[in-house]
């Protein structure tokens, strides 16, 4: 089975935020194409392609459109085959890295240290710092086993 290719979308060069978008998942498409799929992601990310290929969107609901469909195959390709872009993994920690590290030290320093809670936001930097680092290791090893695509979504 084979990947289908994405209509060429009309309007592209009048909206920045489409053509992007759409380039993005033309590139995407080109870097699968290059990998070993299995069937059952062939056919999600085929059915995917048709919807947008056969849509009466335009502009903004087209660029919608087409998010929503390259975070589903971006999603599928982590869970399932751990086959990600560039940057993933960086993008990712660094929201979770506030959460899990950020939160509690705001909280220690804020709260228990300093007795104030103004002081709470101060460990968000921190959390987002160790956040990206893990990020940047996890996406480096991503690349060393060439689980990585090399396509930025995120630039």
């Amino acid at each position: 089975m084979t990947l289908s290719d994405l209509n060429e979308v009309k309007g592209t060069s009048k909206s920045e935020k489409l053509s992007k978008i759409y380039n993005q998942f033309q590139n995407t498409l080109g870097e699968l194409k290059k990998r070993e799929l299995p069937d059952e992601t062939i056919g999600f990310i085929n059915k995917g392609i048709a919807e947008i290929n056969t849509t009466p969107y335009i502009d903004k609901d087209l660029v919608k459109l087409l998010r929503k469909k390259l975070t589903q195959i971006i999603r599928i390709l982590e869970k399932e085959l751990k086959i990600v872009p560039k940057g993933y993994y960086k993008v990712l920690w660094s929201s979770r890295g506030i959460c899990i590290f950020g939160l509690p030290v705001g909280i220690i320093f804020g709260l228990i240290i300093m007795n104030n809670a103004g002081f709470l936001p101060i460990g968000f930097p921190f959390g987002m710092l160790v956040g990206r680092i893990l990020g940047s290791s996890m996406d480096k090893k991503a690349f060393e086993e060439g689980r990585q695509l090399d396509v930025n979504i995120w630039a």
